[in-house]
């Protein structure tokens, strides 16, 4: 089942505009593993690139070898509800100049991504004054039109 929010902001912006949101709904376990740990590695090349950014921001540019040898990870978080992106380096990290100091095999998360069900999606509009539209439960049918949309 999947859901588009639409949010009105005559009332906020006199504009006839309108936003939509596309949540990203909670789907089986394997399934959302698949997508975070693709054959390609795409997430975990996005991942990893995310990391030596962030290390690059505080002066630390890591080597070819180090960089080599982290571990990307994905766990699937069935209590929040999302998928979680994780770095391990196995000869850990101290970088004692800005107090960070990563044992050897320490799990880093480095991305998250929070995934929504029926519940969560009806409470945010009902907390936003959004719009839920809901037409069909086959994606393959699923029409996008505004309840409020002049015929």
């Amino acid at each position: 089942m999947e859901f588009i929010l639409v949010i009105d902001l005559f009332s906020w912006l006199c504009t006839n505009s309108k936003i939509l949101c596309f949540p990203d709904m909670w789907k089986n376990p394997a399934t959302l593993y698949s997508a975070y740990h693709d054959n390609k590695g795409v997430f975990e090349r996005l991942v990893k690139n995310g990391m030596q950014n962030a290390l690059s921001c505080i002066g630390y540019v890591p080597d070819e070898d180090f960089m080599q040898s982290w571990r990307y990870e994905v766990e699937i978080n069935m209590l929040l509800r999302r998928v979680e992106m994780y770095i391990t380096f196995p000869q850990g990290l101290n970088l004692s100049k800005h107090r960070i100091q990563i044992r050897p095999g320490e799990k880093i998360l480095v991305v998250f991504s929070t995934k929504y069900n029926v519940d969560d999606i009806n409470e945010v509009a009902n907390k936003a004054c959004w719009q839920v539209i809901n037409y069909n439960e086959d994606p393959s049918s699923f029409c996008t039109r505004s309840s409020t949309a002049s015929s």
